[in-house]
């Protein structure tokens, strides 16, 4: 064989290669697309802030790695039930859902995610909303990032992994009512 028919048959092998590679990535990826577990993207035009307060994204278990925190829509297209859903960094821990809720089109409009940064919180109870407080709940200490989840012009609460619990899922803080 010739020098020139070996370089045809090597390129003619990879591209062989190559779309075999490709054919099975797209049939995976399709595949691993659950239609009733769906991440929410983005919200219709005309809502608060657009999109970019849909994902969150801070160190929430400490460990150095960054984490993302995302809405997913829950249980098919008839269904309002969204969820908080924690993708560790790390990769050593699974997702890890933080909440789930009923949320209609007109509600997820008006909802959000940030990062709580590491600092000292007041619960709402502690300034006379709602039920009273119970002892040692006034306060939180957040040593390490944490979800503050909100509602514009409503209420915010605050998901968080305890320092001494952190492999025992997280624990809501409510800042206001």
């Amino acid at each position: 064989m010739t020098v020139h028919r070996v370089s045809l048959l090597v390129v003619f092998w990879v591209a062989l290669i190559f779309a075999t590679v490709l054919a099975i990535w797209g049939a995976f990826s399709k595949a691993s697309v659950d239609p009733y577990y769906v991440r929410i993207e983005q919200r219709p035009a005309g809502t608060y802030l657009g999109d970019r307060d849909l994902p969150a994204t801070g160190d929430f278990d400490n460990d150095g790695s960054l984490d993302e925190a995302f809405f997913v829509k829950v249980g098919g297209p008839q269904n309002e039930v969204v969820s908080i859903v924690v993708s560790f960094g790390s990769r050593t821990k699974q997702d890890q859902v933080v909440d789930t809720f009923e949320a209609t089109d007109a509600l997820f409009h008006n909802i959000g995610l940030k990062v709580a940064s590491a600092g000292e919180y007041i619960a709402a109870c502690a300034r006379g909303a709602g039920e009273p407080c119970d002892e040692g709940e006034e306060y939180l200490d957040l040593r390490h990032d944490g979800i503050y989840f909100f509602y514009y012009e409503a209420s915010a609460r605050l998901y968080y992994l305890p320092e001494d619990s952190v492999d025992k899922g997280f624990k809501v803080f409510y800042l206001s009512d």
